[in-house]
């Protein structure tokens, strides 16, 4: 959708190409060298490939034309693209894709290549973030990539990309602990746009599509925020910054599986400046005098797509007995990996313990089922203060520290 930025550039003499995943539209692309498979003109049979994934399926056709006009020689050493699929993997897993066909490898072949040869990026962020076991698409999901995220999010992006690049763990590491600082950040403003957030939200309780604003709503955390809401009101939401006074730039989620958010905004066209995305994921810009009217439309195609009754069901794989999972059991969930987008984690019902749990730094919760046997539910102290849950629902896997290994459960859910 940058047409006017590549005509600018274009106008400069600057030759453009683009690589892209979104799905595009015809009218809306810009005249130049476009690398899409969702380009209208393309048969890329894998639609759903990465962002990044795109850029190294490149980067692979350039070595092979290269490679064809005998351009390699002993100057110049043809490339062993293998030694960077971790960069691939990193993120395939940060842009939220399905782990299906090829993204399913890179993650695969890049997951291989951090575990065995760990560049120093890969080695400062393992001990920032105390990773002391092996690293799975779990760990880049939710440990590695906020980090990656949170400099392009607040400041500058070009600060993660020093991270990857860093020849030694000594240049590495204090890069690490700036990017876990800014996540730390990005954390703190999080909160304070979720209460902004769920508050509008209850002003907008009977509507089925939710168009949240405001000046407080920093726009590389609109989206992390937008999929929250999604979740806990299983209602597509926009959030939009407005604090620049001639547009307002946001991000939406949808968490339900049959609508499609992109087509959504589409059908919205009129009240907006630019948008685009996927179905569960998008980003528009609306003029300041066009907000009620897009929030009306969009509230409208809403109720017109969505179900009378929308309930969001939670499907179990199976039970556990009271006692947990063995050791057994989890490793072969673990042949299952790597897990994310089209191939979540299994996830598992279990009667809530007995025993009370542990309170951790005020906002966690810990049940200890026996010496190697653990749940732990992240941010569930405020849900279960005075709650008793029927049920738990939970993954399995191992959590490793100071060379003990532990069965742990992660509590996802809870019944009452």
């Amino acid at each position: 959708t940058a047409r006017k930025e590549v005509q600018q550039l274009q106008n400069e003499g600057v030759r453009v190409l683009i690589t892209d995943h979104h799905l595009a539209l015809p009218d809306s692309l810009p005249e130049t060298v476009t690398v899409n498979p969702n380009h209208p003109a393309c048969s890329y049979p894998f639609k759903k490939i990465s962002g990044c994934g795109v850029a190294f399926k490149l980067v692979m056709a350039l070595r092979k034309a290269l490679r064809d006009v005998a351009w390699w020689n002993e100057r110049r050493p043809e490339p062993n693209l293998k030694q960077l699929l971790d960069f691939a993997a990193l993120g395939t897993v940060a842009d939220v894709v399905d782990l299906r066909d090829e993204n399913r490898l890179f993650v695969h072949a890049g997951l291989q290549l951090m575990n065995n040869q760990p560049r120093p990026a890969i080695q400062a962020l393992k001990q920032v973030k105390k990773v002391d076991g092996e690293i799975t698409a779990t760990t880049l999901g939710f440990k590695f990539a906020p980090l990656m995220n949170a400099a392009g999010r607040l400041y500058d992006a070009s600060l993660a990309v020093e991270l990857l690049l860093s020849s030694t763990l000594d240049q590495a590491l204090p890069i690490a602990q700036q990017l876990n600082d800014m996540n730390e950040e990005r954390r703190n403003i999080e909160q304070e746009m979720l209460t902004i957030a769920f508050e509008q939200a209850g002003q907008q309780e009977g509507r089925k599509g939710l168009v949240l604003a405001s000046g407080q709503f920093h726009e590389g955390i609109n989206g992390i925020v937008a999929a929250r809401l999604a979740e806990k009101t299983f209602k597509p939401t926009i959030l939009l910054s407005t604090a620049n006074p001639e547009r307002y730039t946001g991000s939406g989620r949808s968490a339900i599986p049959d609508f499609h958010l992109k087509e959504a905004l589409q059908e919205c066209a009129d009240q907006l400046v630019r948008f685009g995305g996927h179905a569960g994921a998008a980003g528009c810009t609306v003029a300041p005098e066009n907000l009620e009217a897009f929030r009306t439309a969009f509230a409208r195609i809403c109720e017109d797509w969505l179900p009378k009754q929308l309930r969001p069901q939670l499907l179990l794989d199976g039970k556990l007995p009271q006692q947990g999972p063995d050791a057994f059991l989890v490793e072969q969930i673990q042949q299952l990996e790597p897990f994310g987008a089209a191939n979540p984690e299994p996830l598992f019902a279990l009667s809530t313990p007995q025993k009370e749990f542990q309170l951790l730094k005020e906002h966690h919760v810990k049940w200890i089922l026996s010496r190697s046997t653990e749940v732990i539910g992240w941010n569930f102290a405020e849900h279960l203060q005075g709650v008793k849950p029927h049920q738990l629902a939970v993954t399995v896997g191992f959590n490793e520290f100071r060379g003990q290994r532990k069965i742990q459960m992660l509590l996802k859910e809870i019944q009452a």
